[in-house]
């Protein structure tokens, strides 16, 4: 198709020259037999039509035939390209999606198994230590913490989401430190993985601001925010919810 639709936008030359040498060829049977078929080439000439003085290659034929019928091949093409570009769209949403999927169900699954599975009694137990019913939501978190580095290797976009949902719940709880801590780690795996301008690296960014105003680190978060803010103003418009908060 690309070849063809090429063909179709360039000219097919050499046919007037042909003509006209094989109207004064000395052979007389190479020559034209009559003024008539002179006339009959120089008609399928003007007609974008194979003539006869020219050598009939399939390529010379298929220019001819790309000449003629420019225009349906040219809207041909264009369709050709849309469903193209549709098709590459259409992929590349169908595997952001299948990694948006995977890394939620990674989040929920180590949410489970090794951050709230901490309280029950069976991951607990162990020779030394006895199951403890008042675990608190800090203990659990910690040990959470210290399981996450080395457990997701190559898998930089889970590991965020994951710290991120730890520092948000650090944060929560008032433990501005390790907040920041999860956060900060979580940025840095965002900005390589996603990129700067990513919505989740953005609102990463802001938490890490809001953190520094919770800790009176008035300076480091009017910084911050302010360069999410006017990223978020660029990236996702005025009127996002990420832009409004």
């Amino acid at each position: 198709m690309s070849s063809t639709c090429a063909a179709s936008a360039g000219s097919v030359s050499g046919d007037p020259d042909a003509i006209a040498l094989k109207a004064l060829e000395k052979d007389r049977n190479r020559r034209y037999a009559s003024a008539s078929g002179l006339a009959a080439d120089i008609g399928r000439y003007l007609n974008n039509e194979p003539v006869v003085a020219h050598p009939l290659s399939a390529a010379y034929r298929a220019r001819k035939f790309a000449r003629r019928n420019r225009g349906s091949l040219i809207t041909a093409c264009a369709f050709a390209l849309v469903l193209v570009v549709a098709a590459v769209v259409s992929v590349r949403q169908s595997v952001r999606a299948n990694r948006e999927a995977a890394a939620a169900e990674a989040v929920n699954d180590f949410l489970q198994n090794d951050l709230l599975a901490q309280a029950s009694a069976k991951t607990q137990a162990s020779p030394s230590t006895k199951p403890d019913p008042h675990l608190e939501v800090r203990t659990a978190l910690d040990r959470a913490a210290e399981r996450i580095g080395g457990k997701f290797a190559g898998q930089p976009e889970v590991e965020a989401a994951i710290r991120d949902t730890m520092g948000q719940t650090y944060m929560d709880l008032g433990l501005y430190p390790e907040a920041r801590s999860q956060f900060e780690r979580a940025l840095a795996l965002q900005k390589r993985a996603l990129g700067l301008q990513n919505p989740r690296t953005l609102k990463t960014m802001s938490r890490l601001g809001w953190i520094a105003d919770l800790q009176g680190n008035y300076p480091e978060a009017d910084g911050v925010l302010s360069q999410a803010l006017a990223m978020q103003h660029r990236v996702l418009g005025s009127q996002h919810p990420d832009t409004l908060a």
